[in-house]
């Protein structure tokens, strides 16, 4: 990645005129509040779209905007990338495989800056690491498209010893093989799917030592963070 000199993201959102001075120190005030990143503290309050800040920290960081409407969130999929970064890396890390050039994989990611996952994706695939950005929401939707079918883990994760609810005979969910899809289990989670649902998320929580449990509800998904070692995923 090429050398800069990194600009806060909330000044390069004020000097291009997204946000206003005022709107910036309340999100900077919330952040501090709920922790997070300060671009999803804007989002939220209202103040900018995920593709504003987005293009923002595209400026920020040096790497290149990728979404449906400049056609760089494209997979090439004559190339098979589904082999090369498989459905769980990509859900859970929110990366997308985009195109493969000699001993380069270009991938979409929510975090290009996440260099956790970008050593992660390095020592998997054996491959040098060419980052792009997106916005969750358009990355887990090519996500959905691109591995369309491949993936029964909602299925397992609702479907439990007896069938009925995703519970089974103790009201719990198996989720040893499979994480939950949280857009799902929330949309359909009625009686004993609340304790299905919030079992799960406990039992992960438990397998990754998190401290603790962040749900974050938006318009059409919810998020699921777990702070590990000081940090939130």
């Amino acid at each position: 990645m090429p050398q800069f000199q990194k600009i806060r993201i909330g000044d390069i959102l004020v000097q291009r005129r997204v946000i206003m001075p005022e709107q910036l120190d309340k999100a900077l005030k919330a952040q501090k509040q709920s922790g997070g990143l300060l671009g999803e503290a804007i989002v939220k309050l209202g103040f900018a779209t995920e593709e504003a800040i987005a293009i923002a920290i595209s400026q920020q960081i040096g790497v290149m905007y990728a979404s449906k409407e400049n056609k760089i969130l494209k997979v090439e999929r004559s190339q098979k990338l589904d082999q090369v970064v498989n459905e769980r890396f990509a859900r859970d890390n929110l990366v997308l495989p985009l195109f493969m050039d000699d001993k380069m994989l270009a991938v979409a990611m929510a975090d290009p800056d996440n260099m956790m996952v970008l050593d992660n994706l390095k020592m998997v695939t054996g491959l040098e690491i060419q980052p792009y950005i997106s916005t969750r929401g358009q990355i887990l939707k090519a996500i959905d498209e691109f591995y369309a079918g491949g993936s029964d883990l909602p299925e397992k994760a609702m479907a439990g010893k007896d069938g009925k609810d995703g519970a089974s005979g103790d009201g719990e969910v198996d989720t040893t093989d499979a994480r939950v899809d949280l857009d799902k289990v929330m949309t359909e989670s009625k009686g004993s799917g609340v304790i299905t649902f919030v079992n799960a998320m406990l039992k992960q929580a438990i397998a990754e030592r998190a401290s603790d449990i962040h749900l974050e509800a938006y318009d059409e998904r919810v998020t699921l963070r777990f702070r590990i070692d000081g940090v939130l995923y």
